[in-house]
C-alpha cells in the first residue's frame, strides 16, 4: 500500500490509517458506547426510588454537538436524596477553541478565562457524582462530553445512568412534546435560566422528584391490577379480560411500558405462585378437541384443537410417480413422505396478503415431518407416496405441535398403518439469575414471548421422535432439561389418550377416493417387453386399463 501511495494512489492512505489504529488498539480494553436507556429503565428508576438511592442530575453546556469536535463550557450537577435536593455543584470549563458567538447559553470567553481545563472539570464532576445514579435530560449527550474530556475515569457503564426524557415518554405518553421547558411548564417546575448547566440540572432534578412521587405508585397499582386479572382467569376469562383492559387504561403509561410490566408481573406470578397468564397451573394442558374424517373427499383428514390453536391436516396418497424430487448436493434425491405447513395471516387475526411459505413455516413443517418419520411403514409394505398439508386455522402457540397431532390423525384416517400414534407439546421456561425456575407445559403465544425457552418434544407412548429447543437465556442446566422432558412426557400421554379415544388405530380400509396399488416382481430382463419401443407398450397398457404403471430397475412393477 505504501508503494501504491508513492505512485499517486492517495485514496489508500485512509485504509493504512485504519490498519495502524487497529494494530494500536489490540489488547486495549474497549469502552462500550453509550446507549439511550430503554423502557426498562423506567422500572429501574422505580426500583431506585424504592431503594432510596441517591441521584446525581447532570447537565452540560458545550461549543457544539459532537464531543470529538466540540468542548465543554459548563458542568452542573445537582444531587437528590431522601426526596429532596441535597447538594449542588457547578463549574465553568475553559475550552481549547473560541466560543462561537451564536450560542444560546450566553457564556463568553471572559467567563471561562480562569476556568479549569475540560479534563480537570470532568474529574471534579465525577468525584462529586461519586456512587450516585446519574440522571440527565438526554443523558447520553451529557455523558458523551464528560467521557471525551475525562477519559476512562469519566465513563459510566450501562445501568449507572437514567434519562428523564425516556421516563417522561414512557410514563406520560400523552404530552405534546418532551423538551425540558415543556415538561417544566406541565409539572410546575421553575426554569429561571434555560440553557445553563446548573439551572437546567436543578429543573431536571425537580422533574425527577415529581416523577418519583407519582410513577412508583402507578406502577405498583398496575402490577396489582394485572395480578388480580390473571388470578381471575381461573374462574372467568371474560371478567379477566375486562379487568386487564381497565388496568391498562387506568395506568396511563405507554404501550411499551405496560407490556413490560405485564411481562414481569406474569413471570413473577408463574415463579412465585405457579399461576400462568391464562389462569392455568404450570403443568396443565389447554382444553383439547379431536376430530377425524371432516373432509370426506380427501384421503384422510384430522382436526386438532388445543385452546385457541387449531390445525387441520389433510393426507393424500399417491403412487411412486408422485415422489418429490430434490435437486441438492445430498445423495438423497427423492422424498416419499412430504409434509407442508401453512400459516395464513388470518390464523392470528391479521389482515394482510397471502405470501409464500416463510423460513418459519418451512422450519415448523420440517419439525412436524421429522416427528412422524420413525412410525411410518416401510415403502415395500406400504408402497404409497404420502403428502400431508397442515393448515393453521387459528394460532395461540405451538402450531407445530398441533400439526404433529393433526398429522397422526390424518394418517390414521387415511388408513396408513403407522406403528404408533405420535403427539407433541411445547414446554416453556421462566427463570431468574438466582437459579429459580419453573417449566410451563403447553405454552401460549404470549408465554413464548415473555418466557425464556420454547422446548418442543414429540413422541409416542414409548419414546421421543423429535426435539427442538429455542432459548433466550445464556444457557440451561440439567434440572431444567429433566423437568422439561418429564412434563413433556406427561403432556404427551394425556394428548395421546384424547386422540386414541377418537381414533384408536389406523382405519382398516383406505378411502374410496385413494388409489389402490399392486406390486409385482418380474424378471429384470423382461422390463423392455413391458415398456416397449419408445415406451409404446406401457403407454398402451395404461390407456386401456386406466392405470398408472411404474417399473423399477430391479424388476419391481407398481400398478396404481
Amino acid at each position: 500500500m505504501a508503494e501504491a501511495i508513492l505512485f499517486g494512489h492517495r485514496a489508500l492512505q485512509p485504509l493504512i490509517d485504519i490498519q495502524e489504529q487497529l494494530r494500536e488498539a489490540v489488547g486495549k480494553p474497549k469502552r462500550a458506547p453509550y446507549l439511550e436507556p430503554g423502557t426498562g429503565s423506567v422500572l429501574d428508576f422505580v426500583a431506585a426510588v424504592d431503594a432510596k438511592r441517591e441521584f446525581a442530575i447532570v447537565d452540560v453546556e458545550t461549543t457544539g454537538t459532537d464531543p470529538k469536535m466540540s468542548d465543554l463550557l459548563e458542568i452542573g450537577v445537582v444531587k437528590v436524596k431522601g426526596g429532596k435536593i441535597s447538594d449542588r455543584w457547578s463549574t465553568f470549563v475553559k475550552p481549547s477553541q473560541p466560543i462561537p458567538g451564536n450560542q444560546i447559553h450566553g457564556i463568553t470567553d471572559k467567563d471561562v478565562a480562569k476556568a479549569p481545563s475540560p479534563a480537570d472539570a470532568a474529574k471534579q464532576a465525577v468525584d462529586f457524582i461519586g456512587d450516585a445514579l446519574v440522571v440527565g435530560h438526554s443523558v447520553i449527550f451529557d455523558l458523551g462530553f464528560l467521557e471525551e474530556a475525562g477519559g476512562d475515569a469519566a465513563h459510566f457503564d450501562q445501568g449507572r445512568y437514567l434519562d428523564t426524557l425516556t421516563i417522561a415518554r414512557e410514563g406520560y405518553p400523552d404530552l405534546q412534546n418532551y423538551k425540558l421547558d415543556t415538561l417544566a411548564n406541565v409539572f410546575g417546575v421553575d426554569l429561571t435560566q434555560n440553557h445553563r448547566a446548573l439551572p437546567d440540572a436543578e429543573a431536571t432534578a425537580n422533574l425527577l422528584l415529581r416523577f418519583a412521587s407519582d410513577l412508583p405508585g402507578r406502577i405498583a397499582t398496575l402490577k396489582s391490577d394485572i395480578s388480580d386479572s390473571v388470578r381471575t382467569n381461573r374462574s372467568s376469562k371474560d371478567e379477566a379480560k375486562t379487568k386487564l383492559e381497565a388496568a391498562r387504561r387506568k395506568a396511563r403509561v405507554s404501550k411499551n411500558l405496560y407490556n413490560l410490566v405485564f411481562k414481569k408481573t406474569c413471570r413473577t406470578l408463574a415463579l412465585d405462585e405457579g399461576i400462568r397468564m391464562d389462569g392455568r397451573g404450570t403443568t396443565e394442558l389447554r382444553q383439547i378437541s379431536v376430530e377425524v374424517g371432516i373432509l370426506p373427499r380427501a384421503h384422510g383428514s384430522g382436526l386438532f384443537t388445543r385452546g385457541e390453536t387449531q390445525v387441520m391436516t389433510i393426507a393424500t396418497l399417491g403412487s411412486s410417480s408422485d415422489v418429490q424430487r430434490i435437486d441438492t448436493i445430498s445423495p438423497r434425491t427423492e422424498k416419499k413422505y412430504i409434509h407442508h405447513y401453512n400459516f395464513p395471516p388470518y390464523s392470528t387475526g391479521e389482515n394482510k396478503p397471502m405470501r409464500g411459505p416463510s423460513r418459519r413455516d418451512i422450519g415448523h413443517g420440517n419439525l412436524a415431518e421429522r416427528a412422524l418419520i420413525p412410525v411410518l411403514p416401510p415403502h415395500d409394505e406400504f408402497p404409497y407416496v404420502i403428502r400431508l398439508v397442515s393448515e393453521c386455522m387459528s394460532s395461540n402457540g405451538s402450531t407445530s405441535m398441533a400439526s404433529t397431532c393433526g398429522s397422526t390423525l390424518a394418517l390414521m384416517d387415511a388408513g396408513v398403518p403407522i406403528s404408533a400414534p405420535v403427539a407433541g407439546a411445547a414446554m416453556g421456561l421462566i427463570s431468574e439469575p438466582d437459579g429459580r425456575f419453573v417449566v410451563l407445559t403447553d405454552i401460549l403465544g404470549k408465554e413464548d414471548s415473555v418466557g425464556d425457552m420454547d422446548f418442543k418434544v414429540t413422541g409416542t407412548r414409548d419414546g421421543i421422535t423429535a426435539l427442538q429447543m429455542d432459548i433466550k437465556v445464556q444457557g440451561i442446566n440439567e434440572a431444567i432439561i429433566r423437568d422439561g422432558l418429564k412434563q413433556a412426557l406427561a403432556a404427551r400421554l394425556e394428548i395421546l389418550e384424547k386422540m386414541t379415544e377418537i381414533m384408536p388405530a389406523a382405519r382398516g380400509e383406505m378411502s374410496d377416493f385413494a388409489p389402490r396399488i399392486t406390486t409385482i416382481k418380474i424378471n429384470p430382463e423382461k422390463i423392455r417387453e413391458i415398456i416397449g419401443k419408445g415406451g409404446s407398450m406401457i403407454r398402451k397398457i395404461q390407456e386401456e386399463t386406466s392405470t398408472e404403471i411404474n417399473v423399477e430397475d430391479d424388476g419391481t412393477v407398481e400398478i396404481a
